[in-house]
């Protein structure tokens, strides 16, 4: 697995590998890298309206505000690079995603309810 950086391109990645595996595997052993896909590298603009009101109806609700980056496969990838503002925010833990035992607090469902409400209505106020 190789996530990319915003600005990298995913040809740019794989024959960046390519070339690893070429100087670091010699004979009698051979090696093919194999891509099953590609997901475009993507990151929101902190200075696009979209995030700061996101951010402002967070720290409302009393949650943080904080931008940051997700290892996790999403399709803020696809959304982003297609031009739609896009930001990663719901209830639960990364860690516990698509596990066996997965829970979240209703404490955050409840906050995430509020947040998304408060979003479709700065898209209504067009606040956004």
């Amino acid at each position: 697995d190789r996530r990319l950086l915003p600005g990298e391109k995913p040809e740019a990645a794989v024959s960046h590998i390519e070339q690893a595996v070429a100087r670091n595997v010699g004979k009698p052993f051979e090696a093919r890298v194999l891509v099953d896909r590609t997901w475009p590298a993507y990151i929101c603009d902190a200075s696009d309206p979209f995030v700061a009101v996101s951010q402002e109806i967070l720290r409302t609700v009393g949650r943080s505000a904080t931008l940051g980056t997700d290892s996790a496969a999403d399709d803020s990838s696809w959304l982003g690079n297609a031009g739609i503002s896009t930001i990663l925010c719901g209830p639960g833990h990364p860690a516990q995603a698509h596990a066996t035992d997965e829970t979240v607090s209703i404490l955050e469902i409840r906050d995430a309810i509020d947040i998304y409400a408060r979003l479709v209505l700065a898209v209504r106020d067009r606040r956004l």
